[in-house]
């Protein structure tokens, strides 16, 4: 028997219809999503876990993007950023 993989799980922070839409695309591909609308930081502290691969970060304003891709990276330097 072949060891069980886990799908892949994706911490989605971000609101709005591209947020939606890539919640569905990541769904539709077997990613498990994990959601965040606007999250402060303990929020986003608390969120990431072990099952956590990935982070999606959307937002319509750069520096509120880069703020919280920031906070990400303070929690976990080897989560891969997107």
């Amino acid at each position: 028997a072949s060891p069980a993989v886990s799908e892949p799980c994706v911490l989605l922070i971000g609101e709005g219809q591209l947020a939606d839409a890539t919640t569905r695309a990541l769904e539709a591909g077997g990613t498990t999503v994990v959601g965040l609308h606007e999250p402060n930081d303990q929020e986003i502290r608390e969120a990431l876990d072990e099952r956590i691969d990935r982070v999606v970060v959307i937002s319509r304003s750069d520096h509120i993007a880069l703020r919280r891709a920031l906070v990400v990276a303070h929690v976990d330097l080897d989560v891969e950023i997107a």
